[in-house]
């Protein structure tokens, strides 16, 4: 594996690497994707060999400009009438994030189809995804650049430690803009369907080219990416709740010291039994620099009454929740049903030391209740918790329009699924 830089060098470096049949991982405004040659079967395999991901699930071919669709897709095969809004919706949002399922030419490789009549094709945004895609003059195939189920990649980094020498280069192109996947728009049937909510909101869509219908998230036999039920999952099991409805603090450690063992129902977390006393909160939290103004911040509890053989399990293996809000005012609800209150900004590790049994990393997706930076913030974010050994994250859904629509479609595709195995 080698990183490269965005300058033109590294781009022909790149491009050419791609020619020989080899991986490279780049930058699109959406996730890195993890490109290779639509055209070689071998190159397209060592893609699904690197993701460990399923044969039956298609990639997108990703093009420099939309003059090429028809180099890819028969859109000739379309009626008259659904040429006309493919036109429509390729001078308007693309380059973009954007993905037309259109039926495929027969030159297509059906590894890049998983065998279907179709192909999924868009045209990306991301400067450094069309250098690359115009200096190598081919089309190219690149699903998210990670292990297949797990949670997409938006900066060089997060490619670098999932993927490592399963792939040949890696141009850094800085963080991803839009921070979700593109909107899957199937073009072939009766209607217009949004197979995956993306970054392209249907709104957006449905302004250019009339009402669309929307897919079943939960299809078990996907007819483009990002469709399985369990899908962008972190290794901690993920609790979803609606906007204001995370239980407080003390209820949720008061669940994990109950005497069942078992969390209640709106707790869900996993917990070994005991018969010990509800915790006591008695830190504050407290503030971490990050690289966007989105919060995140600690909160470490002492259990009240817990018994030495307790406490010395819990000194053996802390305990790290995850907690994720859309917004300040979000936090602050919590903050005021947990019984606490911020504390003065401090530096403090968020690892635990001898006398803190329980940390929680708190994370805001936007400082300024706006979807789009929550969007741009999702994945990093639950990266964040996985990197900080968090057991457990309770997020709460985000408001349901625009490309809200998109984050908490892949919120609730990782809920429970490290508990399910998630990783299809």
């Amino acid at each position: 594996m080698q990183i490269l830089s965005s300058s033109r060098l590294d781009i022909e470096k790149a491009a050419q690497a791609l020619l020989e049949g080899l991986l490279v991982a780049f930058p699109t405004e959406t996730v890195y994707g993890l490109g290779a040659d639509a055209r070689n079967p071998h190159a397209l395999a060592r893609v699904f060999e690197a993701k460990r991901r399923p044969a039956f699930d298609p990639l997108i071919i990703h093009l420099a400009r939309r003059e090429e669709l028809e180099q890819v897709a028969n859109v000739g095969a379309l009626p008259e009438s659904r040429r006309a809004l493919v036109a429509v919706l390729a001078e308007n949002l693309w380059p973009g994030p954007l993905t037309l399922v259109l039926p495929k030419q027969d030159w297509v490789p059906d590894l890049a189809t998983s065998g279907l009549p179709t192909v999924a094709v868009r045209v990306p945004a991301h400067p450094v995804a069309q250098a690359l895609l115009q200096t190598a003059g081919i089309p190219v195939a690149a699903p998210s650049a990670n292990p297949f189920g797990y949670l997409s990649p938006t900066c060089v980094a997060h490619v670098a430690s999932q993927l490592g020498e399963r792939v040949d280069y890696i141009i850094d192109g800085g963080p991803c803009m839009v921070g979700v996947e593109s909107t899957v728009l199937d073009m072939t049937g009766d209607v217009p369907r949004i197979l995956r909510p993306g970054g392209t909101p249907q709104e957006k869509i449905e302004a250019l080219i009339g009402p669309v219908a929307v897919v079943d998230r939960t299809s078990a036999r996907p007819t483009a990416p990002g469709q399985l039920p369990s899908h962008y999952a972190p290794r901690a099991e993920l609790i979803l709740y609606d906007p204001g409805q995370i239980p407080p603090l003390t209820e949720l450690v008061g669940a994990y010291l109950g005497t069942t063992g078992q969390p209640d129902a709106a707790a869900g977390a996993h917990c070994e039994k005991d018969t010990q006393a509800p915790a006591e909160v008695v830190a504050s939290p407290v503030a971490h620099a990050t690289e966007t103004a989105a919060a995140i911040e600690t909160i470490e509890t002492k259990p009240a009454n817990v018994s030495a053989p307790f406490g010395a399990s819990l000194h053996q293996r802390p305990i790290r929740w995850g907690f994720l809000f859309f917004d300040t005012p979000s936090r602050d609800a919590w903050y005021d049903r947990s019984g606490l209150r911020p504390g003065p900004a401090q530096e403090k590790s968020e690892w635990l030391t001898a006398g803190q049994e329980l940390s929680c990393v708190i994370q805001v997706l936007s400082s300024h209740s706006d979807v789009v930076e929550g969007a741009a913030n999702l994945f990093r974010m639950l990266h964040h918790f996985d990197e900080r050994g968090v057991s457990c994250i309770f997020a709460e859904r985000v408001p349901n329009r625009g490309v809200g629509v998109a984050v908490n479609d892949r919120l609730f595709k990782a809920r429970g699924a490290a508990k399910r195995g998630g990783r299809e």
